[in-house]
């Protein structure tokens, strides 16, 4: 698992409120250019190019304090070889004895370069345009090429936007997909249910066994619901260790038959190092004069009484 960590796709740093790399994967290093060892214990600011830097004061610090979480910010890093890379840094805050910032790192490179490909061939264009008609297989080959770059560009485009929407550690989707959908099905007025999933004292398995240990069971879980659901509802990581599914078209008696083989299903599944978890499960069911909010604020009252409850368990709003 450590392995697969340290080579993942994507660039992983965590730091300190002032910038201290505390720790980093093979990844960024490589990326870097430089050994772990080199930039362990050294401000971010050794490889922050200048304007990268002027946001990080002005932008990133703020909000992380404030917020506790980054998404989607657009930087350059300086490597051991004097040359940059283009990022997209996602970030979130994270409160223990000594507060820290995790980071993960999106290489964009070839999504820039394509951009700037895509620039010189227009401008090569224009320039053709205004020459006579010798120009004219000129324009057809340069005109192939537009095309070609756009349909690249479009497909990065693509893959930048699944990015977006999908969270990075547990391959779920992420609030912000929630938050859109969520938008697009209130608007159609279909009948909908939402239920709200918390994993019971999840601060005790990273307090016991460390996050790493919790990033795996979080992982584990969102697959086990996925699977489970398969497609009859859409699963979101709300924050932290709570889910949101969505379950377009799912009455409230359906739905609560549901949270409750979840409920029967998670129960059963075997974790790596904590062998077993249980979970709570709050369900509501959207009615006529629901908005998203009275909608998940159902769904999170029936949560907060099962966690008052005795947990492991699932109810629906409507038995409260």
């Amino acid at each position: 698992m450590m392995n697969r960590f340290e080579h993942s796709p994507c660039g992983y740093m965590q730091l300190s409120l002032d910038g201290e790399i505390l720790n980093l994967n093979e990844t960024m290093a490589k990326w870097l250019k430089m050994d772990k060892q080199q930039l362990l214990h050294q401000s971010i600011e050794k490889v922050l190019s200048k304007v990268s830097m002027m946001m990080f004061y002005s932008y990133f610090y703020p909000k992380i304090s404030i917020q506790g979480h980054v998404e989607e910010m657009l930087l350059t890093l300086k490597t051991a070889e004097g040359t940059s890379d283009s990022y997209v840094l996602n970030a979130k805050k994270f409160e223990e004895e000594t507060p820290i910032i995790d980071c993960v790192f999106m290489r964009i490179n070839r999504r820039v370069d394509h951009e700037k490909e895509l620039r010189n061939v227009q401008y090569a264009l224009q320039d053709a345009l205004k020459q006579n008609q010798i120009a004219v297989e000129a324009l057809e080959k340069i005109n192939q090429q537009i095309e070609e770059q756009k349909v690249k560009l479009e497909q990065m485009n693509l893959e930048l936007s699944q990015i977006s929407h999908v969270d990075a550690l547990t391959g779920a989707y992420n609030r912000r997909y929630l938050n859109e959908r969520m938008e697009e099905i209130m608007q159609e007025k279909v009948l909908l249910s939402v239920i709200m999933v918390d994993i019971d004292h999840f601060k005790k398995v990273n307090d016991t066994y460390g996050h790493l240990t919790g990033d795996v069971v979080l992982t584990k879980l969102s697959k086990c619901l996925s699977n489970t659901l398969g497609d009859k509802g859409i699963v979101t990581r709300y924050g932290g260790e709570e889910f949101a599914l969505l379950l377009p078209l799912i009455n409230a008696d359906e739905a609560l038959e549901i949270a409750q083989f979840l409920n029967r299903e998670v129960g059963n599944q075997e974790f790596e190092v904590v062998d077993h978890i249980t979970i709570s499960l709050g369900v509501s069911t959207r009615t006529e004069d629901d908005t998203i909010t009275t909608l998940f604020k159902r769904a999170d009252d029936a949560l907060y009484y099962v966690k008052n409850n005795g947990r492991n368990q699932a109810v629906h709003a409507n038995q409260l």
